[in-house]
Formats: structure tokens, C-alpha cells, sequence
């Protein structure tokens, strides 16, 4: 078991980032398009980040 309260997740919880862009062949980079979309957080129903919206042209950067 652990001894941290649910306010020190809660904290934990608010300091984390989020990795929003697209990993191709080891690397991450932008998607082609930069376009981003939201992801919600489906408990509490708030946007937690965006993500890059890649596309199929991404894979073609991977060298």
C-alpha cells in the first residue's frame, strides 16, 4: 500500500504533462497537418490535453 493521501494524487495528478504529438520511428514530432483535438476526461468530463491529429501522410516521414 502506499501512504499518500488522495490530495497528494489529486496534486500529482495536476503537475503531470501530457506527451500531444505524434511518435513516428522513435522520435516525436508534429503531425503534417498541426492540427491538435482535445481529449476529455471521460470521469470528470474536463479536457485534459491535445493531441496532434495525425494523418496518413505522417508515417511517410519516418526514415
Amino acid at each position: 500500500m502506499t501512504d499518500l493521501t488522495f490530495r497528494d494524487w489529486q496534486t500529482r495528478a495536476e503537475k503531470r504533462k501530457f506527451r500531444n504529438r505524434c511518435f513516428i520511428d522513435r522520435a516525436c514530432s508534429d503531425s503534417r497537418p498541426r492540427e491538435k483535438f482535445e481529449t476529455i476526461n471521460p470521469a470528470i468530463g474536463e479536457a485534459q490535453t491535445e493531441v496532434a491529429c495525425g494523418n496518413g501522410d505522417d508515417p511517410l516521414l519516418a526514415e
